[in-house]
């Protein structure tokens, strides 16, 4: 992955949320937006598209972009799930809207930008179909964040093997280090929502690995019960995958300890 793309698209993103701008200095001479795919067409020039945007972001109070996952990322393209919207102006009604951007890069600045409205569709304008099609063990890990976000229990312990290892952080209070099999994982989540009031899990990073392996890195936005407090935690974690479920998950708050596991240290 190329953290220094990703990088760039994220200060982007945050230019617009300070200051409904973007910054020039990030992208190409030759930038085209394209916006076909929804029927907006092609503009050409970052004026172009700064006025364009400038209109949509306007219509908006609090107008703001989130960034929900990074999908893929190379030396030319950045692939990001984004959800944007905010409270209409002169209304109490809220307007959210969820789309993939496929971000093009030529010498470390933004050449063309382009908006879709499914992943599927995201991956085969960047011309990564292939690469989509060896996803299965990232999805699986995808779908089980998803049904943790929603507290579906059942459908967490439907994604896991039968002796499925389950490591956790001892730094959490009241888990253990180790559970085991898919009871102790249900109890577990039991565990989890004892000491949180609301959580949700954010996939900043997912890189698929050699050996059936998945790495992610994960930002935790989360209430503490009964204290109401709130707290954001970042760790990374490596999952092992057979037969389609997943069979160990191993947790860390340390960055380089999780890249070593991985295998992606150095």
């Amino acid at each position: 992955m190329s953290q220094a793309n990703v990088e760039i698209v994220r200060r982007i993103f945050t230019t617009v949320n300070d200051s409904l701008d973007l910054p020039r200095e990030l992208y190409d001479p030759d930038y085209e937006l394209d916006l076909s795919e929804s029927g907006g067409g092609v503009h050409r020039g970052i004026d172009a598209a700064l006025e364009l945007m400038q209109t949509y972001w306007e219509t908006f109070e609090d107008f703001h972009y989130e960034i929900e996952e990074v999908i893929h990322a190379d030396e030319r393209r950045v692939i990001v799930a984004v959800r944007d919207g905010g409270r209409m102006r002169g209304s109490d009604a809220e307007v959210w809207t969820r789309f993939f951007d496929v971000f093009t890069f030529r010498n470390g600045k933004v050449l063309r930008t382009s908006a879709h409205l499914d992943r599927d569709r995201a991956l085969k304008a960047a011309g990564l179909e292939e690469w989509a099609m060896s996803q299965e063990n990232v999805e699986l890990v995808r779908a089980l964040t998803d049904a943790a976000n929603r507290i579906d229990i059942d459908g967490i312990i439907a994604l896991l093997s039968p002796d499925v290892v389950w490591e956790e952080t001892t730094d959490l209070p009241g888990l253990r280090e180790v559970y085991r099999g898919r009871d102790e994982v249900r109890a577990w989540a039991d565990e989890i929502l004892d000491v949180f009031e609301s959580a949700h899990n954010a996939l900043d990073r997912v890189t698929e690995l050699s050996g059936d392996r998945v790495f992610t890195e994960n930002v935790l936005t989360a209430r503490g019960k009964g204290s109401g407090v709130p707290t954001e935690l970042r760790y990374w974690a490596v999952y092992w995958v057979k037969e389609g479920k997943i069979a160990r998950r191993q947790v860390f708050w340390n960055r380089d300890e999780g890249l070593e596991v991985a295998g992606l240290s150095g």
